[in-house]
């Protein structure tokens, strides 16, 4: 999307959604990337796709890393998630 953006509140997003989501799916080849023409990129290891959203708008920056990260990522193992708690 081409507008002006804030790449440290972009990156600040993605820094506090990956910590939510660690404890439940596989987050640690996740990157935010930036190209030229101010279009910002989700990353993983075996895929890479643009936010289509307006990236100014923190909310609207939030769902989409929500949406790519739950069409991309499965949910770890129960075994694996802690439980609370504990």
């Amino acid at each position: 999307m081409n507008q002006s953006i804030d790449a440290r509140q972009i990156h600040n997003t993605f820094y506090h959604v990956v910590r939510e989501l660690d404890a439940f799916v596989e987050v640690d080849d996740l990157k935010i990337a930036f190209d030229s023409h101010n279009n910002v990129y989700l990353v993983g290891n075996d895929f890479q796709e643009q936010l289509q959203v307006n990236s100014s708008v923190s909310s609207e920056v939030r769902g989409e890393l929500l949406r790519l990260i739950a069409k991309h990522r499965s949910r770890k193992s129960q075994s694996s998630v802690p439980e609370f708690g504990a």
